[in-house]
């Protein structure tokens, strides 16, 4: 079969840049590729737009639902001329919460375009609410709940033979009733199985557009042990951990270095260093076999110990990722972060000390927060300082906090899904915290956070952006005239405050 992968779009539809690799179509793409169908992964979001301010980024929702709305958007444009070009017979759809309305409006290009095409969705908000996807989308044929490699590889095999998809364990499909629950596909317990993702420039719609930084995206666990009631990880992945082998990690490290000259990578999992001998050792491992990237991860405050970060950084982590979520330690404990305000400024403080770059995670607009809570968490951010990226809270379906909401009574029973963002304050959902206050307290944030990123987001541009990508900038020099053009406000607004510092 000839098959679309399609990553939707947000940040483009609100006219601004955020390109990376989807790793999860990715693997999808090997999986089908390794069972003899043809693959083209076709990524909506990229593009030449420029870096967006953190302003600019909580003023972009209503942006996106306008070009969630425009039929002649060039996002639109480029899937019909994609879907003309390569005539698949099947269009698998990767929806989160936050892109279910460009989701739907994908689905409605296909069958616009190509009325016989199968529209399958899956992903993290499919895999919660399948039956209300077929219930509300009626251009979406199937939808694929959980894991999709062996699922979607089953799927084509089905459908080309002619036999009933729902058969295929994890399939959702219609029926007279309008839906038909599909069995319970277990998860895959052993991840070295997995072909490694699919990241060949033949395979990829726009692929003038993939660095050879952006493909440096990888995943060496699946699931998170930890359960913050704010987080969908669990619905997606289940509530235990699941390993690559670190022979299998660093298996892609070497490909990625080798066949991609790939030379920074990001470690995309929930908590690289769950297990401290495993991130430790992948660490060591990265010198001692010479592989020549520098990286970045994503971990808990709490996990952080002195004798983790100088290995760290002796493998050449370059940047960690540290979700804080809230200044205040009712908060914390309501949502489950299971970590004190005083144990995550200590691990903070070990990042500090070892001179590692640090980027955090804040939260704002929980559902139990007051007024003082949020005061805390902005007091936190001004204490902490350097670049922090700032969300709202949104209610994700089967997390312990979409519950709560519904406890409480703010979220309706049948929930509008195109309302919801993360970088939208209207709505909100604290209750306790009268609109004015929020407002106020919450613009107050967002310009703490835009100074921060400003200081130092250009450190990380540079160290990600232009010095691992420099050889392919020099073989590319029309694509790195145009990042640098799209870089351009970004750049001259940290030149502008470095002169100010001084």
């Amino acid at each position: 079969m000839r098959v679309m992968l399609v990553y939707p779009p947000y940040m483009r539809l609100a006219g601004f840049f955020n390109n990376f690799y989807p790793l999860g179509l990715g693997y999808l793409a090997s999986s089908l590729l390794e069972s003899g169908h043809e693959v083209l992964l076709c990524n909506l979001e990229l593009s030449s737009l420029p870096f967006p301010f953190e302003s600019e980024r909580f003023s972009s929702h209503p942006k996106y639902l306008e070009g969630c709305r425009n039929p002649d958007h060039p996002a639109w444009r480029d899937l019909r001329e994609e879907l003309r070009r390569f005539q698949p017979d099947l269009v698998g759809i990767s929806v989160t919460t936050t892109t279910y309305r460009s989701a739907v409006s994908a689905s409605k290009v296909c069958k616009s375009e190509m009325p016989s095409v199968k529209v399958i969705w899956g992903g993290p908000h499919t895999t919660s609410v399948p039956r209300d996807v077929l219930r509300e989308v009626e251009e979406v044929d199937m939808a694929v709940v959980g894991e999709g490699e062996e699922t979607m590889s089953e799927l084509c095999a089905a459908l080309e033979s002619g036999r009933d998809p729902s058969d295929v364990p994890g399939v959702w499909t219609r029926d007279g009733s309008g839906c038909k629950a599909g069995r319970l596909r277990p998860l895959i317990e052993n991840l070295d199985q997995l072909p490694m993702p699919m990241r060949e420039r033949e395979n990829l719609s726009f692929a003038r557009l993939y660095d050879n930084n952006t493909m440096g995206v990888v995943a060496t666990s699946r699931g998170c042990p930890f359960d913050c009631a704010f987080c969908a990880s669990r619905a997606t992945w289940g509530k235990r951990v699941r390993w690559r082998s670190a022979d299998n990690v660093m298996a892609e490290l070497h490909e990625l270095a080798s066949k991609h000259s790939v030379r920074y990578v990001e470690f995309t999992d929930d908590s690289f260093t769950a297990r401290h001998s495993y991130a430790r050792e992948i660490a060591g491992r990265i010198p001692g076999e010479e592989v020549p990237i520098k990286w970045s991860c994503g971990t808990r405050a709490d996990l952080i110990t002195e004798d983790l970060v100088r290995d760290m950084c002796e493998g050449g982590c370059e940047l960690v990722y540290i979700g804080v979520e809230s200044g205040s330690e009712r908060v914390l404990e309501s949502v489950g972060k299971r970590a004190t305000v005083e144990a995550i400024k200590k691990g903070i403080g070990i990042v500090d000390s070892a001179r590692l770059r640090r980027c955090l995670f804040f939260m704002m607009g929980l559902p139990d927060e007051t007024l003082e809570d949020l005061e805390m968490t902005r007091d936190l951010m001004r204490e902490l300082g350097g670049q922090i990226v700032l969300s709202v809270f949104s209610p994700y379906p089967n997390t312990k906090l979409f519950e709560r909401c519904r406890e409480l009574g703010i979220l309706p029973s049948n929930p509008d899904w195109s309302a919801y963002s993360s970088v939208s304050i209207d709505p909100y959902f604290a209750p306790k915290i009268p609109p004015e206050d929020f407002e106020r307290v919450a613009h107050e944030m967002i310009e703490m956070s835009e100074t921060g990123y400003i200081r130092s987001g250009v450190d990380t541009l540079i160290l990600k952006k232009v010095r691992s990508n420099l050889l392919y900038y020099l073989r590319h020099p029309i694509y790195a005239i145009r990042n640098i053009w799209s870089s351009r406000r970004f750049i001259l607004a940290a030149i502008r405050g470095g002169f100010a510092r001084h």
